[in-house]
């Protein structure tokens, strides 16, 4: 849960979470996301 008034897109947050702690650990083949723009990152 984020505080009231907290407005980052999640495909931000989810960039990234993907960029810190997943790209260089992991060979990443698919995404499943029910939006399109996160699937896009």
């Amino acid at each position: 849960m984020h505080e009231a008034g907290y407005s980052r897109k999640d495909v931000i947050i989810k960039r990234e979470i993907f960029d810190a702690e997943i790209k260089e650990q992991y060979f990443v083949e698919f995404i499943l996301d029910d939006r399109n723009q996160v699937v896009n990152m």
